[in-house]
């Protein structure tokens, strides 16, 4: 970060300008890419051309070898695709560096010319040089800050684009899952307040549920499951039917659960608002970055576009898949249906939300092309 050894109003400040990053091996790297990308793509046809022969066979091996054919098809396919990926999104990177170490340069050159002393990438300026110096001094200063900005935007906008790269089972499908439980409970670093209150909704909603459960558990046989399948799955249907002395219902479902629930209710809601404006953030700083000559109304729109499906899928299908869940946790879970609904409700309601989250991306990308985009071109 550039910074600063003492107030810009005394003697002897500084500033500095990073830049730890060697532009010209971005772009050789964003070549070898485009070059293996290429031998992967020949290769896929090959294989897709011996498949088509091997398929024409009669042989003990040909299913075995047109599957391996298949196979070695795909994975060359997606491997080319993902290089393409990476190579666009290194050549975004390349060229955002390269502007920022040209103007960092032309920054170093100027502070030289106004006689200020620059030690490898700090600008400094002495006592002797503030009469003459300090006016231009500030505005390098500020300068400086506008790039490291604009280096940091680079470097977010490049780690979307290494985020949407799945490579393998573990990173399409097992990953995103467990990063799903893991935010509904752990506070994301990057929109930590925002983040912080739809986890601390949804551990509340979970203890709610947690304690009805294990209450139930506890109090076997008193409490009555109800008849409709999606209903066995929600707790609050249960109904106390005490008998002999236990004619007062336990404080758990009596009290705690009832309370909490009513703060749980607001945790899905939560989750998807949150989900939506972070997508909404995400959408306009990648676009602020890739399309600097769009308006700020465009982007906007963009923004606001894929944030409102995002969240709404992501609300609809959580609420879903949170039911299902339940309801297969419970009939499933035979004597523990109480605590297999739990179970069941988190992670059908997850998965469900994931696939939402998913779901609104691309239902907001189509919105966006065939209708946000379109308008402003049109309006110019």
């Amino acid at each position: 970060m550039m910074g600063n050894n003492a107030d810009t109003g005394q003697y002897g400040v500084s500033f500095s300008m990073p830049f730890p990053i060697n532009v010209d091996n971005l772009f050789d790297f964003e070549a070898r890419c485009g070059e293996v990308a290429g031998i992967l793509k020949r290769a896929d046809g090959d294989a897709v051309r011996a498949l088509s022969i091997v398929t024409q066979q009669e042989a003990l091996l040909v299913e075995e070898c047109r599957n391996d054919l298949h196979t070695m098809s795909n994975v060359c396919e997606d491997l080319s695709s993902d290089l393409l990926t990476l190579k666009n999104a290194v050549s975004e990177l390349a060229w955002s560096m390269r502007s920022v170490r040209s103007e960092y340069l032309g920054i170093a050159q100027t502070a030289q010319d106004c006689r200020l002393l620059v030690e490898g990438d700090t600008v400094i300026l002495f006592d002797e040089d503030v009469e003459d110096c300090a006016h231009s001094f500030e505005e390098l200063k500020a300068q400086a800050q506008v790039q490291r900005l604009n280096y940091e935007r680079a470097e977010y906008v490049f780690s979307l684009a290494l985020e949407s790269l799945k490579v393998d089972a573990y990173e399409q499908w097992i990953e995103p899952v467990f990063n799903a439980f893991k935010d509904q409970f752990v506070p994301n670093e990057k929109h930590l307040l925002a983040n912080g209150v739809a986890c601390g909704v949804g551990v509340v909603d979970t203890i709610g549920q947690s304690t009805s459960a294990l209450t139930m558990q506890h109090f076997d046989g008193l409490y009555k499951a109800p008849e409709g399948f999606l209903d066995k799955g929600d707790l609050s249907m249960w109904t106390f039917e005490p008998i002999g002395k236990h004619g007062l219902e336990p404080v758990g479902t009596r009290r705690i659960a009832p309370a909490l629930g009513k703060v749980g209710k607001v945790a899905g809601v939560a989750g998807a608002v949150v989900d939506g404006g972070i997508t909404a953030y995400d959408t306009y700083q990648t676009d602020t970055e890739q399309h600097p000559e769009w308006s700020e109304g465009h982007k906007v729109t963009r923004a606001g576009v894929k944030g409102v499906t995002t969240g709404g899928t992501t609300f609809v299908m959580g609420i879903a898949g949170a039911k299902l869940g339940a309801a297969v946790g419970a009939v499933c879970s035979g004597p523990f249906a109480p605590v297999g609904a739990v179970v069941g409700g988190l992670i059908g309601g997850v998965v469900g939300g994931l696939a939402g989250h998913y779901g609104g991306e691309y239902l907001g990308d189509v919105i966006n092309e065939q209708g946000t985009d379109r308008i402003a071109e049109a309006i110019g």
